[in-house]
Parts: structure tokens; C-alpha cells; sequence
């Protein structure tokens, strides 16, 4: 059975038969018409329990060789589409959650050769007459190309785990970022994909080996432009569900809206869906991440930071230069930039046109 390749529509099936299901299926659209452009390279990074997965589970049951996903399609919004029929369930998705195989390999020196290793078991099973012998990981694509005309999806979950988890060993950052820079940015390579969606929580780095991915484009919590609507909830989305569970919907704002990207104003979640369920309002997205991602950054510079968080606590916004972050945990070395790292970690918010930055909402200014 493959790991990666043509997998099937289960998970989406989980995520839609769920008591709660926002159709986000347009986000499809989105993808279908980056399709053999230079565009075709997304790299789409959000907080925790923001949908990540669901989106990766969605595209997937609709790309998918591996499924008959019609009869879960044909009643979204993607269903209206011009190019809806075009691609469903016609491509070849390899789909990998990197954060999962992190976590099974003891051995972490070894996650990018057990990445290839895997990939390549799977294109030896699918295509059993094709002779891959001595091959790499890209030449294997490339002569699955040549011989039967077939191309690729890839789709990636938790793309920046290494670069959080090991962020210091630089040897296993580095050969993770040779990998990904061969199999999308080769020339060779990449006349054999029509599309590479990757999710995580931090973007790519502007100065560093990572630099490489500069083909990428990225969709993130400072501009995520023209895919604003599909990050969270949308308010509409939430005055829909509290309509419909008769909930109040200003106190479920007050805790929980803030987020605002080019003009779209939108909820986490996680916690929209808990307090619609329960019937009430409570801490229910932060109870998921660890403290220490506030607090070491509040400690920086001899606990420079505590003075700003205070003037937002007071429910000002601040200036951010959100330029002074490269994107590299290992150098976060000034306000501005350990600012920006709790934009992407999501317990800051962030307005585009002013240039300053907040506390989104009443759940976020208790955990401060």
C-alpha cells in the first residue's frame, strides 16, 4: 500500500461529514488556474489549527487518481467551476505530512533519506513495468514522464517542521532544502509537475540556503493574497453558524475575531467551532499550544518585549517592520522581529497598510 501516492479521500470524507463543515472548495479554483504556469508553486503558511489540513485532505480527494471523490464535490461550490471537471480525481498526488514522519524516525539525521526512500518505494509499486534501477528521486519522475506522459502534484503538510524542531543542525536543514530545491526547481524536474501546494507556520527564508525556494509564492499571515478568504473563518461564515446554532454572535467576535488580512476579516477556527458547539465561549485555541512559544519571545532583550505587549494589552496597535524577520528562528535578534514571529505563530495580528500590529481578540489578550 503507498504512503504518499494516489492515496484516498478518507480524511476529507472525515473532515465533511464533521458536525461543523465551512465549504472552502473554491480554493480549488484557486489552484486549478495556476496549472502550467510559473505560479504553480504555493507555499502556504498559517498558526496552528488553521485549516492547514483540511485544505491538504480537500485537494487531494479532488486531484486524486486514487479516489471517485464526485459524489463528495458535486454539491460544494467548486461543483460550479468551469474547470471543475477538468481535474477531478485526473492527476497524480503525492501528499506527505512531514511533521508525522518527523515524528516516526528515531534517527532524525535521517528524515530526508527515509522522504526519498518512500517516494521512491511508492513509484516502484505504481508503476511495476517501468525499471527504476539506480535511479535518484528525480530522475524517476522524470522518466515516468518521458515514458507515459504522467505528471505530478505534490502536496505537503508541515513543510517547515525541520527548520522548527532543528533549527540548529544545519546539516539536516540544509540537505532537507537540497531536496525540495531538486525536486522544484530543476529544470528537468519541474516540466514534470503541474503543481506543488505546501503548508506550514513558517515562511521560507530570505537569506539562507533556503533562498533557493525563491520560486515559491507565498501565501502567509502578513499578505496571502488573492486566498485572504480560505485561512480561516470568513465573518460571514461565522454570522451563517451562529444563525444556525443560535449563538450571540458579537460575544463570539469579541473573543475571537481580529485577524485581518487585505481587508478580510477573519476568525480562528478552532475556536469559532468549539464555542458554537459548547455554547460557550472559552479558551479553546491556545489550550493547544505551548506557553513557551509567548514567553520566550517576551523574555527577549532582558524583557524589552513585556513593555510593547503591555501598550497592546491597553489595546493600542504598534509599529512592526516586519522586514527585520528572516524568517530563521535562530535569528530572532530584535523587537521587530520576534513581533513578526507571533504574526505567523498567530497570537499577534497584523495590518498590511499601516504597518503595526495587535492582540486579534479577547482569548489571545488572556493568554498574555
Amino acid at each position: 500500500m503507498a504512503l504518499y501516492l494516489n492515496q484516498n479521500n478518507d480524511k476529507f470524507k472525515e473532515y465533511k461529514s464533521a458536525r461543523i463543515f465551512i465549504d472552502k472548495s473554491n480554493l480549488i479554483k484557486e489552484c486549478n488556474s495556476l496549472f502550467g504556469t510559473s505560479d504553480k508553486y504555493m507555499c502556504i503558511t498559517r498558526p496552528r489549527r488553521f485549516g492547514k489540513t483540511m485544505a491538504l485532505s480537500m485537494l487531494n480527494a479532488y486531484y486524486s487518481k486514487g479516489c471517485d471523490s464526485a459524489a463528495l464535490f458535486d454539491k460544494l461550490n467548486i461543483a460550479s467551476d468551469n474547470s471543475y471537471l477538468e481535474h477531478l480525481n485526473k492527476h497524480n498526488v503525492i501528499w506527505i505530512d512531514m511533521a508525522n514522519l518527523y515524528t516516526d524516525i528515531k534517527d532524525k539525521n535521517t528524515f530526508v533519506e527515509k522522504i526519498k526512500f518512500n517516494i521512491l518505494r511508492d513509484l516502484k509499486e505504481y508503476y511495476s513495468n517501468i525499471d527504476f534501477t539506480d535511479l535518484t528521486l528525480g530522475e524517476a519522475i522524470i522518466k515516468i514522464k518521458s515514458e507515459l506522459n504522467e505528471r505530478f502534484i505534490f502536496l505537503i503538510d508541515e513543510w517547515d517542521v525541520i527548520y522548527r524542531e532543528q533549527e540548529y543542525n544545519t546539516k539536516l536543514c540544509d540537505e532537507y532544502t537540497e531536496l525540495l530545491r531538486n525536486l522544484f526547481k530543476s529544470s528537468n524536474v519541474s516540466s514534470c509537475i503541474d503543481l506543488v501546494y505546501m503548508t506550514g507556520i513558517l515562511p521560507i527564508r530570505r537569506y539562507s540556503t533556503q533562498s533557493t525556494l525563491n520560486m515559491f509564492t507565498e501565501y502567509n499571515m502578513l499578505d496571502s493574497y488573492p486566498i485572504e478568504s480560505y485561512v480561516g473563518f470568513t465573518e460571514d461564515e461565522v454570522i451563517g453558524l451562529c444563525n444556525k446554532y443560535n449563538r450571540d454572535f458579537n460575544e463570539i467576535k469579541s473573543w475571537y475575531n481580529g485577524y485581518n488580512l487585505n481587508g478580510v476579516s477573519l476568525y480562528n477556527p478552532k475556536s469559532v467551532v468549539e464555542a458554537v458547539l459548547r455554547g460557550e465561549c472559552d479558551d479553546y485555541w491556545v489550550q493547544t499550544s505551548a506557553i513557551e512559544a509567548i514567553t520566550n519571545y517576551m523574555n527577549y532583550d532582558h524583557g524589552e518585549l513585556k513593555d510593547i505587549i503591555c501598550e497592546m494589552l491597553l489595546g493600542n496597535k504598534v509599529r512592526v517592520n516586519v522586514s527585520k524577520f528572516s524568517n530563521d528562528l535562530t535569528k530572532v535578534d530584535s523587537a521587530d522581529s520576534a513581533l513578526t514571529v507571533l504574526i505567523h505563530l498567530g497570537y499577534l495580528a497584523y495590518d498590511k497598510k499601516l504597518k503595526v500590529c495587535y492582540i486579534p481578540n479577547y482569548e489571545i489578550k488572556q493568554e498574555f
